[in-house]
Order: structure tokens, then sequence, then C-alpha cells
């Protein structure tokens, strides 16, 4: 990454912070003094995350950009979170939250970083805002469906952690070391218009390691994997149909 584009990502995310910041009242009942942005990226515009306690979140521009909606939308939603009466919107997310057995009180969470105030949206908040916008929405959404497939399919914890490369564990063993550097170096070098077949089976290297499995360096299934889809790929002759 050159300088400029690191310093332009930079500046991006502190406008992120503020704006968040300016616009969301925060709370003592949301304010989590104990706690600390323990982990974080930023991955095709998603601001993503895990605190401290081991907590996945999204930030505030990261749901908007994955439910396809403008970021001051839910910046509303958030303000709205405890009116009375609640607006239908707000009123269907909430019912959506406690159907999962989560807390539907707080929209955020807010921490403190470098003197400032980040506003984290936690996992249950993040998958009820998608499926609202996925099924419930009155205009049709594509991508907070995608999403929403995505996040369920593979479970909104398990993709954050290997997103982010957490180790929930704690322990820095070899395993996990491993799985992070490859993390690093296949994340964000993939090219516009494919897929990295690591990044796609990510989550499988994040339930073995949570598991105990002892992965040692010579375990790479992803070059097994490869293998097979290329093989598929050749025997249904795709380049035809996807060039």
């Amino acid at each position: 990454m050159s300088s400029q584009v690191g310093d332009h990502f930079n500046q991006l995310k502190r406008l992120d912070i503020m704006t968040n910041t300016t616009h969301l009242t925060t709370t003592p009942e949301q304010l989590g003094l104990d706690l600390e942005v323990a982990h974080e990226r930023e991955i095709d515009g998603v601001g993503m995350g895990v605190l401290s306690d081991g907590t996945p979140f999204l930030t505030v521009r990261g749901l908007a950009r994955m439910c396809d909606v403008s970021h001051s939308l839910i910046v509303e939603m958030t303000a709205d979170w405890l009116n009375t009466p609640l607006k239908p919107r707000e009123r269907k997310i909430r019912e959506i939250i406690t159907a999962q057995g989560a807390d539907d009180t707080r929209a955020f969470l807010a921490v403190k970083k470098n003197g400032l105030i980040y506003h984290t949206i936690p996992d249950a908040v993040c998958m009820a805002v998608l499926e609202y916008y996925a099924f419930e929405a009155r205009k049709s959404n594509d991508r907070a469906l995608n999403s929403y497939r995505i996040l369920a399919r593979k479970g909104f914890s398990k993709f954050i952690y290997a997103q982010v490369g957490y180790n929930p564990t704690g322990s820095t063993d070899t395993a996990w070391k491993q799985f992070h550097d490859r993390v690093s170096l296949n994340y964000d070098s993939v090219p516009e218009g494919h897929f990295s077949v690591f990044k796609e089976i990510a989550d499988i290297f994040v339930t073995m390691l949570r598991g105990g499995a002892n992965l040692g360096q010579t375990f790479v299934p992803d070059i097994s994997i490869g293998l097979a889809w290329a093989k598929h790929w050749k025997t249904d002759n795709l380049d035809n149909v996807y060039g």
C-alpha cells in the first residue's frame, strides 16, 4: 500500500469514528468502559473487528455498506432505538433480536479508543438489521440478502474472527500464527473479479483451531480444494459460462 493510499485510508477511518461520535448519543449503559477494540480491519469498505471480551462487531458504516443503505439511515435507526412509541422499522428489528434470544435494548456499544468514542454494532443487532433489509423492507435489496446469507451460513463470530485474524482462545500457538500469517497474505491480494480458495474456507480453519486441532505446517487443505475446484471448472467447461 502506497503512503498516499495509506494516508487516505487512515483519514477515512478517522472520519468514520468522528462521524459516529458526532451523530450518535452515548449513554452510560452503552459505554463499555472496561472494553477496548482488540482487533479491527476494513475489507471491501466494511469496517469490522473484535472487542477485548471477544465480541465481534461491525462499524456503523460497515453495517450500512453490507445492507446497501446510507450511513445516515443506520445512524437514524440507532438514534430512534429507544423512542416511545417505536417506529415500525425499529420495532420489527427489535422483535427479530428478541426472537434470537438476544438483548434488544442496545443498538450499539460505545467504547473508548484513542480518546474518542467508537460505536460498534454487536452481532445480534447486525444480523437483525441485515435480516430486516433482506426480507422485511419494502424495497428489494440483493446486497443485504447476500450479506445475510454469507453471515448466516458461516456464523457471524467465525466470519469476523477469520476476517480480522482473531484467535478466540487467546493463545499464541504456532497453528494460529500460521493461520494469521496466511490471512494477512491473502485477504488484500486477490484481484478484483477473482476469489481466494483460502479466503473462502477460512472459517473451516477457525472451527478446527477452536476445537483444538493440531494443525502443522504441512496442513494445507486449500491446495486440494483448489485442485478439486479447478477440475470441476474444467469438466463443466465453466470458462464458456463465466469467461
